[in-house]
């Protein structure tokens, strides 16, 4: 009986280290196949040093916008905006900084036009100098002389002259004043200078202007003289009339 336990502890034992064994085999295995994996996985993510590092783009998803990469107005530095293409212009070829043609922006004065002027301010200033009231040869002269003005510099002419001339050389003024194919704003500048001059002087300018109902000043003349009571009974009714 002894000997029959004996053995049957002996077959036990026999079975347990069989399982022990079994048991640190799969261990084992489990451990390599960790450790083996591990190592893979560390290797796999290490660049290789014969391939260069790409950069990660990320696709747009569908119906996201791509970001544009021209900078805004306000992100621009100085000089870096694009040059806008005028109508009809040739397009450059690439590589080519497309220029726009340089325009002057103030008008260009001719030399003709600078002389006139630079003449005009002399023949001002001789006028100026001038005692006791003007001919009508001198207001004929200086009729003559202001025609040679250019047109777009005979407003800046007359007022230069209105600044300058002394009262008494107001009347060399009249062969301007009273031609009506004139600049009516031409003629208003003198009109209304003359009013700031003394009663011997704008009465019998506007007196001569009522005389022609087609003056661009005539209505205005009309109305001054008879609200002054400059004008008789008759000339009075035919002022209301207007």
């Amino acid at each position: 009986m002894c000997g029959m336990k004996w053995v049957d502890n002996i077959m036990r034992n026999k079975k347990t280290m069989g399982l022990l064994v079994a048991l640190l085999a799969v261990v084992a295995v489990f451990i390599v196949v960790y450790v083996n994996k591990a190592h893979l996985d560390v290797t796999a993510s290490e660049p290789s040093p014969a391939e260069p590092i790409k950069a990660v783009t990320q696709e747009p998803a569908v119906g996201q916008k791509v970001p544009s990469k021209r900078a805004l107005p306000h992100q621009q530095q100085a000089g870096d905006r694009t040059p806008r293409q005028r109508t009809g212009q040739t397009e450059t070829t690439a590589g080519a900084v497309a220029q726009a043609p340089q325009t002057s922006q103030t008008e260009e004065i001719t030399e003709a036009r600078l002389k006139a002027i630079e003449a005009w301010e002399g023949f001002i200033d001789s006028v100026a100098e001038r005692t006791g009231k003007p001919t009508a040869e001198q207001a004929l002269a200086f009729k003559a002389e202001f025609a040679k003005l250019d047109k777009a510099d005979q407003m800046d002419g007359i007022q230069t002259a209105l600044n300058l001339l002394p009262e008494e050389q107001f009347p060399i003024l009249y062969p301007i004043l009273f031609d009506k194919t004139m600049d009516p704003d031409i003629l208003d500048e003198i009109f209304s200078d003359g009013l700031n001059h003394d009663e011997d002087i704008k009465v019998p300018m506007m007196k001569e202007i009522y005389k022609d109902k087609e003056h661009p000043m005539y209505v205005e003349a009309a109305r001054i003289l008879d609200a002054t009571g400059e004008l008789d009974e008759e000339e009075s009714g035919v002022a209301e009339n207007e």
